[in-house]
C-alpha cells in the first residue's frame, strides 16, 4: 500500500516540477520579448534623434543661405547687425543639437536599463524555479521517507 502512495507522490511531484518549469520558461519569454522590444525602441530614438538633427541643421543652412542672399540682394553685406543674428542663429542652432543628443542619449540608456533589467528578471525566475524544484523533491523524498517509515 506504501508503495502507491509513493507512486502517487512522485507523479504529483513531477507535476509540480513541470509546472514550475513551465512558469519559470513563459517568464523568461515575456522577460526576452521586452528586452527586445526596448532595445528595439533605442534603436528608433536614436534614428529619430538623427533626423532632429539633420533637420535643424538643414533649416539653419537655409536660414544662413536666404539671409546671405537678401543681405547681397540689399547690398548689406557687412552689416553687423546680419552678422549678429547669424551668430545668434549658430548658437541657438548648437545648443539645440547639444539638447536633442542629451535627451536621445537619456532616452536611449533608459531603454537599456529596461532591457538589462527585463533580462535580469527573467534570469531570477529560472532561478527561482529552479530552487522551487529543488524543494518539491526535497519536500517529496521527507514525505516520502515517512510514508515508508508507518
Amino acid at each position: 500500500m506504501w508503495q502507491l502512495a509513493i507512486a502517487a507522490l512522485a507523479i504529483g511531484t513531477s507535476m509540480q516540477v513541470t509546472g514550475y518549469d513551465q512558469a519559470a520558461r513563459a517568464e523568461q519569454i515575456k522577460q526576452d520579448e521586452i528586452a527586445r522590444q526596448a532595445r528595439e525602441n533605442k534603436r528608433f530614438i536614436q534614428l529619430q534623434a538623427e533626423r532632429d538633427s539633420t533637420l535643424r541643421s538643414q533649416r539653419y543652412s537655409e536660414f544662413l543661405r536666404n539671409s546671405s542672399a537678401i543681405a547681397g540682394y540689399n547690398r548689406r553685406g557687412s552689416d553687423r547687425s546680419l552678422k549678429a543674428i547669424q551668430k545668434k542663429a549658430q548658437r541657438q542652432t548648437v545648443t539645440e543639437l547639444k539638447q536633442v543628443r542629451l535627451e536621445s542619449l537619456f532616452s536611449r540608456t533608459r531603454q537599456e536599463t529596461r532591457a538589462r533589467f527585463a533580462q535580469f528578471e527573467g534570469q531570477q525566475a529560472r532561478e527561482l524555479a529552479t530552487l522551487q524544484q529543488f524543494s518539491a523533491v526535497a519536500d517529496a523524498g521527507y514525505k516520502g521517507y515517512m510514508i515508508y517509515k508507518t
